[in-house]
């Protein structure tokens, strides 16, 4: 951990606060884990707050935490809802409808498993087939026994609504086409809906009806869609990928091995677009610790403490060997670090 602490940032000059965005990637519950782990380690250690980005993405469960974070759910009260520990004064009387909505049971519908698709979804699917990415198909012709719409309750009992900030949420639409939520032109929907459908992990929760639509998880596109924010004119882009790799080390050549590998290579061709509009980039991935601490099974709600533990860890060690940017995640730039024009 760190021995002493950063340096203070240069003396700002006037008009030139860092413009940051924050991705959020899918995980499961072990991703939910791993970004309450780091994002309280970033606030400890040097004092970056994703609470004061400039924007959101949040893919499945990282659009659960990208919806409590831009309405002011701090990286402890992240924390403390996964260690199952008391939240923060302001947020205590929340406590017990996330709790009652974190411990509600699921509904099973087991013949949705092999309900077929509607015909009209299959047309629209087909139609689409040149332009959509061949996961996002498949995904699209499957379905599932849970209905995610009943643990996102939650958001909708606490007032939860679509906050001001830019907060996009990103889901799959099941004729294979990307969905983005929380822009001008993306379909109208709850907060609530919108975090429902990023979650609907295919053949485990059933689709999300959503106007003319059904839709399902995000991560069946991208489990980042860090792309969102390559026109976004900022700063910094902070990618938290959960079911990415730090490293292709041994974590490589475990079972999912392979999926990471394709992870992370996605993730590659989207920090290129960002980077090539002059966009800084931090990436956290797990690595072989947090890995280890996560298992095989990112539904695991029972590896969700060990996941916390080893992340807020593992993330402080990794800032004080100099792995992670500081400069970048300092909410002032200086006038030898502006934005080039154009």
């Amino acid at each position: 951990m760190l021995s002493t602490p950063p340096p203070p940032a240069a003396d700002p000059e006037p008009g030139t606060r860092r413009r940051i965005g924050v991705v959020l990637g899918a995980g499961g519950h072990a991703g939910i884990a791993f970004h309450s782990g780091v994002l309280l380690s970033l606030e400890h250690h040097i004092g970056f707050s994703a609470n004061d980005a400039d924007v959101l993405v949040g893919t499945s469960a990282g659009s659960v935490i990208a919806g409590l974070l831009a309405h002011g759910f701090t990286p402890e009260d992240l924390a403390a809802f996964t260690a199952e520990v008391p939240l923060s004064a302001g947020r205590i009387h929340l406590e017990p409808s996330l709790r009652e909505s974190a411990a509600a049971r699921a509904v099973h519908r087991w013949l949705n498993l092999i309900t077929p698709v509607s015909p009209l979804v299959a047309l629209r699917l087909l139609r689409n087939l040149p332009r959509v990415r061949p996961a996002a198909a498949v995904a699209a012709l499957l379905n599932g026994p849970i209905d995610p719409g009943r643990s996102m309750a939650a958001f909708d009992e606490l007032g939860i609504t679509w906050p001001e900030r830019d907060t996009f949420i990103v889901a799959v639409r099941r004729d294979g086409r990307r969905a983005v939520f929380g822009r001008p032109d993306s379909p109208t929907a709850t907060l609530s809906q919108a975090i429902a459908a990023s979650c609907a992990i295919p053949g485990f929760y059933a689709p999300v009806r959503i106007g003319r639509h059904s839709y399902i998880d995000g991560g069946a596109h991208s489990t980042t869609n860090a792309d969102l924010l390559a026109d976004r004119e900022l700063d910094t882009v902070l990618v938290i990928a959960p079911m990415g790799a730090a490293s292709n080390g041994a974590s490589m050549r475990r079972a999912d091995g392979v999926m990471r590998r394709a992870v992370n290579r996605r993730l590659a061709g989207e920090l290129a677009r960002i980077r090539r509009a002059g966009t800084d980039v931090v990436v956290i991935s797990p690595t072989e610790a947090e890995l280890r601490a996560m298992g095989l099974n990112a539904m695991n709600r029972a590896r969700a403490k060990p996941v916390l533990r080893e992340a807020f860890l593992t993330t402080g060690e990794r800032i004080a060997r100099g792995e992670i940017d500081l400069r970048a995640l300092s909410p002032r730039r200086t006038a030898s670090g502006l934005r080039r024009a154009g």
